[in-house]
């Protein structure tokens, strides 16, 4: 129904304005609540890519093949009892990330490489680390994450960035080991690598160099799977 009202092919990708009310008149026609029915929306937003990968990976569940599935094949025809369809929330976790990401995730289940615990931890890793990737971006006043790497390398790896994940207030009210952090990396890219890093250097209008903060790509280098 969001292609036929935005007048598109089925194969095209989903439009990025989507019509006007068409969570309205899907939910009336589906005769449930616009909330109830929330993730079936954001699937059908999903890309063409995605949306193919999670069809092979339905296949691959009906026949108990996907990593640790609670029942295998095997076990269904032992119990006599059908394998559960796979439940749409086990795509929750996908929800927030970028399109990159959600196809790398999806690629690994469909691979049999990752079960969906597995994936959902790693997409909140990824959200918790585009976050702490914004902030230290935001800090040092850079407009994009690949100027950032490029100048700050050793800075902005996973394990240099991993101390800050899940800190609360990090962007609001940075704790002053951030901000150390931040100030250092500054102090290292204008050449004083040899220049330790103290209380006294510790001041935030000095690290808050500006306020734009551009969307962080999926880098692969900095993810758990």
């Amino acid at each position: 129904m969001l292609y036929e009202m935005a007048e598109q092919k089925d194969d095209d990708e989903p439009p990025k304005r989507k019509p006007s009310k068409w969570r309205k008149i899907c939910a009336e026609h589906l005769e449930e609540k616009e909330t109830s029915i929330d993730l079936i929306f954001f699937m059908a937003s999903l890309s063409t890519r995605c949306f193919e990968l999670i069809k092979k990976i339905d296949e691959l569940y009906k026949d108990g093949k996907i990593k640790d599935q609670r029942m295998t094949k095997q076990e269904s025809l032992i119990l006599n009892r059908r394998i559960p369809d796979c439940k749409s929330a086990n795509y929750k976790s996908l929800r927030n990330l970028k399109e990159e990401e959600q196809f790398h995730l999806l690629q690994k289940v469909a691979a049999l490489e990752c079960s969906f615990e597995e994936t959902a931890k790693a997409a909140k890793d990824m959200k918790e680390m585009r976050f702490v990737q914004e902030c230290f971006q935001k800090k040092v006043g850079e407009d994009d994450w690949d100027t950032v790497k490029e100048k700050y390398p050793e800075y902005t790896t996973y394990g240099a960035l991993k101390p800050f994940k899940g800190v609360k207030q990090l962007e609001k009210h940075p704790p002053e080991s951030f901000i150390r952090f931040c100030l250092r990396a500054v102090k290292t890219e204008n050449g004083d690598k040899n220049e330790s890093t103290t209380d006294d250097d510790v001041n935030t209008s000095t690290c808050i160099a500006g306020n734009n903060v551009a969307i962080v790509k999926y880098d692969p280098d900095s993810c758990l799977i």
